[in-house]
């Protein structure tokens, strides 16, 4: 029996390439909701989601991304968190995160690199797993390493999560720690943190054969490069503007080129 999934994708708000891969998706019947930053004007078709700020810090929901210090205001994965609690979304047995500076040319990556997740069982599927010893690697991670929150004292580990799956029973202990202590920390630490430290099973991808042929460049925190190659594979970051701008050039290109048949 096939696994019951949601994709969130997460945006600053549902742009073009946002709307393109949701579209895709739903094509595809692969159940997905848009989770926006900000507010935006609803469009036909558009499965989104979006709420105030004071929501989400009034349940003491906003430091699950570390972004909210930077910008003072809570993100779409603090508010895809709060929307899944809210909710009670807890029917599906995995879980997709996918931020918006992802990006690949050909939509079909999406759909099958997702098919290939499906054989694995892993409670926490993402990249570059790392032990606290090793946070060094990422400036990112070193701004963030002095204010680490873990109660219980347990080793702390960090990933890179942009594209990210968790399993039913790993969210719902992700909830039970909210449900005890009234608060999240950084995903990138909490994640790995609490599914080590809790038995679950994890998995980094970027680790695993199988799935090297449908990856690109994949840049760690804080890290940005214009000049990524292999853009018809899942690739990350890419600046939202400049996705935007390419998925349009292709798509103009593909229009052009079905016109000419």
């Amino acid at each position: 029996m096939e696994n019951k999934f949601v994709t969130l994708l997460l945006c600053r708000e549902p742009n073009l390439w946002v709307k393109a891969l949701h579209k895709y998706l739903n094509d595809n019947n692969i159940k997905n909701i848009v989770i926006s930053d900000q507010n935006f004007k609803p469009s036909p078709n558009l499965n989104a989601v979006y709420y105030e700020d004071q929501l989400v810090i009034d349940a003491n929901m906003h430091r699950f991304d570390f972004q909210h210090r930077l910008r003072k205001c809570p993100t779409a994965w603090d508010k895809a968190i709060y929307h899944i609690y809210t909710s009670k979304l807890f029917s599906y047995d995995y879980y997709y995160f996918i931020e918006d500076d992802i990006f690949c040319k050909d939509l079909s990556m999406f759909k099958k690199f997702i098919t290939n997740m499906d054989k694995f069982g892993h409670d926490l599927v993402t990249s570059k797993i790392y032990p606290k010893t090793r946070a060094d690697i990422y400036d990112f991670w070193v701004r963030y390493k002095k204010d680490i929150i873990h109660p219980n004292g347990e080793h702390i580990y960090f990933s890179f999560n942009p594209l990210c799956r968790l399993s039913r029973a790993f969210i719902k202990e992700l909830f039970a720690f909210y449900d005890r202590n009234n608060f999240f920390y950084f995903h990138e630490v909490m994640l790995p943190t609490v599914a080590i430290n809790n038995g679950y099973k994890t998995l980094d991808f970027l680790k695993e054969p199988s799935l090297n042929t449908l990856l690109g460049t994949w840049l760690g925190p804080g890290k940005s490069n214009r000049k990524m190659k292999d853009l018809y594979k899942l690739s990350h970051p890419y600046k939202i503007n400049e996705i935007n701008q390419s998925f349009r050039r292709s798509s103009s290109s593909h229009s052009t080129k079905k016109r000419s048949q």
